[in-house]
């Protein structure tokens, strides 16, 4: 009888095959892959199910919501255990706010919630038993859950402190493209102006204004490289200077996927996102 190590091994190598019904292209996932993806591995565990549908090659038909490009940005996502590749592997042309329901609705570990703090004192008792000092990418990632937080409306907005903070929060990710790139930057500054626009004040509407411009000159298919900056500049005061340690189980190969950049078409007359019952 074969070793339950042996076993786990093989179980992992199993793959799945999901055919995306609009583009017609696909997805192979291994055991341990899918695992990461609770929505898909209910799909598969249900196969036998009558509502799961499935081509004659056994490849299981994935309908709306579920596209393509953005699956796969978030795909990168999970196996990298990159929070940051929602915001920098998405084109200004794709919709945001569609990746980030999508995300939600497979079911995947929610994004933590940082908490905001105008400065940190990392000589707290007890402080490096939580944090520990950012690269650059990790700092990407706390960025990332800052804004996913804004759109989520998990901060009181309600809240001058909360709001000086994310405000600031968001000049520094504008003002720092040795760590940001400009698809990060650009989607920052989409959810400043959707989603904060009515608690800024004129003052701070002027330096958003000041930053799209910049923007708009940058040529828009450019990408983000995974990796920028090669140091992080940050006071050991900022938020950004430190990364909470995050109990994620990470599987070696699973982190070793490498998923390129993928092009994403402009969307046109996209429907609202809704949940679809498989």
């Amino acid at each position: 009888m074969a070793s339950t190590s042996l076993m786990f091994e093989a179980n992992k190598k199993e793959v799945h095959v999901f055919r995306f019904e609009k583009s017609n292209q696909t997805v192979s996932l291994t055991e341990g892959q899918l695992q990461r993806i609770p929505y898909l591995a209910a799909l598969v565990s249900n196969a036998n199910n009558f509502s799961t549908k499935r081509n004659e090659q056994g490849e299981f038909i994935l309908k709306y919501p579920f596209r393509y490009s953005y699956f796969m940005i978030i795909l990168a996502t999970v196996l990298n255990v990159r929070p940051s590749f929602l915001f920098s592997r998405l084109p200004r042309s794709g919709n945001l706010l569609f990746v980030l329901e999508l995300y939600n609705f497979l079911s995947i570990h929610p994004l933590p919630v940082p908490i905001l703090e105008k400065e940190i004192d990392p000589t707290g008792k007890g402080f490096h038993r939580h944090y520990y000092e950012a690269s650059p990418g990790d700092a990407r990632d706390t960025a990332a859950e800052v804004l996913a937080a804004v759109c989520g409306g998990e901060y009181d907005m309600n809240d001058l402190e909360t709001v000086k903070i994310i405000f600031n929060l968001v000049i520094d990710i504008l003002n720092s493209p040795s760590i940001f790139g400009p698809r990060f930057r650009y989607q920052t500054l989409f959810i400043a102006e959707n989603y904060c626009s009515s608690i800024f004040n004129s003052h701070q509407h002027s330096a958003l204004n000041m930053y799209r411009q910049s923007l708009e000159q940058v040529d828009a298919s450019q990408i983000d490289p995974d990796i920028i900056g090669e140091t992080l500049t940050a006071p050991k005061t900022h938020m950004f200077h430190w990364r909470r340690k995050h109990h994620i189980e990470e599987d070696e190969d699973l982190c070793r996927t490498v998923i390129p950049n993928i092009n994403v078409e402009k969307d046109k007359n996209l429907f609202d996102f809704f949940p679809l019952a498989y």
